[in-house]
């Protein structure tokens, strides 16, 4: 099997005499999906440090305005973001250094 790269059947899967066998996934169990991250997460040794955020930021999106309220950073380091999102619109939040 090979996978296409071209554009107009690009990602799809055909037989191919030269290629090898293929495992793929099409959908995912979201418990143990959750599990093995976690597990992932959780192993190695501590931190070197203790996490203490440089501030803290609420972010709200209501389907139509963002807003931020809070201190924010007073330095350079972690943030503790709370994103609350009550529409019905999906909100993605992404962060950038000034």
């Amino acid at each position: 099997m090979i996978v296409t790269l071209d554009d107009a059947p690009a990602g799809r899967i055909l037989r191919d005499p030269a290629g090898g066998v293929i495992t793929y996934a099409s959908a995912a169990d979201g418990r143990r999906t959750t599990a093995a991250i976690l597990a992932g997460l959780r192993r190695g040794a501590p931190r070197s440090r203790s996490f203490h955020p440089a501030g803290e930021l609420a972010v709200s999106w209501d389907g139509t305005t963002c807003t931020t309220a809070g201190p924010g950073p007073t330095s350079a380091g972690e943030v503790l973001v709370e994103f609350h999102n009550p529409s019905s619109s999906s909100a993605p939040l992404e962060v950038a250094a000034p």
